[in-house]
């Protein structure tokens, strides 16, 4: 039982600067109503805030407008969800200083303090989850500059965001992937000189990454991806995988087709940019395209590519991929769990 392991007591801090602050009912939809909630449901909620709470921060980095919160104090409220320890009292109210309270931000040294001896009584199976995470978010706003009013906003606004989209969970639960990569170098390995064995490999690596990348389309649906857009590189990917597929059938088979090369070369002369749509065919493709600094665009393959540019792009899609499971790891899975 990991998450009762992780509970630990706040001894008083009664001297330290501190904001507290009480849950707040019927907001966002949130109801009374529903049965007593449990010590186990409340210890659970409250173990996995640092998987749900980056969830709604990386939906809301998506919002055009409506969270109160800049880009800026986003990133700082992730920052301090992913950092600041989270300390559970459970046979007394957390106090800051005066009076007992649900929940109680203390700033030197940064932790949070919450009560599931307070939480208990107030708290029902309908409402329990939303009333926690929210809660968590307004101690977490205090330790980004938030006075009381700005982080009761923000506690009002996630409880109407939760209420409106349901409460913080990823499309899937599937595994993230394990980082364990097709060695991307193997496919060069004797092969440069038989075009039809390195067509195969070719085919072979991105077939395997389109499983993979399946997957990770799971986790770009829904009110709360666990990518930001600007960290999601899963049309990039699929852009470079079709472009290795329509060079293997351009240049490296026994019968190349000679339209596809004909395609490619066009399509290549005078480049100076690349339409995406030419590439970008595949139904899993369903997250925005991000090309970032360095990566303009594709580098254009013919019959007299050298081996080192050929191993270039697909070390390119194997970089892109990890830096997206990194991110996918850092949302999803617990830190210090």
């Amino acid at each position: 039982m990991k998450w009762f392991l992780s509970l630990t007591v706040l001894l008083l801090l009664g001297s330290l600067q501190v904001f507290a602050t009480t849950v707040r009912i019927g907001n966002g939809g949130d109801t009374n109503s529903g049965s007593e909630v449990s010590f186990i449901q409340l210890s659970k909620v409250i173990d996995d805030y640092k998987r749900d709470i980056p969830l709604l921060i990386s939906s809301w980095t998506n919002l055009k407008f409506g969270a109160p919160l800049s880009q800026n104090e986003l990133a700082d409220l992730l920052t301090v969800v992913q950092k600041v320890p989270v300390q559970v009292l459970l046979q007394k109210p957390c106090f800051d200083g005066t009076t007992d309270k649900d929940a109680v931000a203390f700033q030197n040294p940064p932790q949070i303090c919450i009560s599931t001896f307070q939480l208990q009584n107030k708290l029902t199976t309908a409402n329990y989850k939303n009333q926690i995470v929210s809660l968590l978010v307004h101690e977490f706003s205090h330790l980004i500059g938030f006075d009381e009013n700005r982080a009761v906003q923000l506690q009002q606004f996630t409880l109407q965001y939760i209420g409106t989209y349901g409460y913080p969970e990823v499309f899937s639960r599937g595994d993230v992937d394990d980082f364990t990569l097709l060695d991307p170098y193997s496919i060069f390995e004797g092969l440069w000189t038989n075009k039809n064995r390195l067509a195969a490999e070719v085919k072979i690596y991105s077939n395997a990454l389109k499983v993979k990348m399946q997957a990770y389309a799971d986790y770009s649906r829904g009110p709360y991806p666990a990518l930001p857009a600007d960290k999601n590189y899963t049309g990039d990917i699929m852009v470079r995988l079709n472009y290795l597929s329509l060079v293997s059938k351009a240049y490296w088979q026994r019968f190349p087709s000679a339209e596809t090369q004909e395609q490619l070369e066009v399509f290549f002369k005078g480049y100076q940019g690349i339409d995406i749509s030419y590439f970008n065919n595949s139904e899993l493709n369903t997250a925005p395209l991000i090309l970032n600094s360095g990566k303009n665009g594709l580098t254009a393959i013919d019959r007299k590519t050298s081996e080192s540019v050929f191993k270039a792009i697909i070390l390119e899609i194997d970089s892109l991929k990890q830096a997206m499971e990194v991110q996918l790891w850092t949302t999803l899975k617990q830190n210090g769990t």
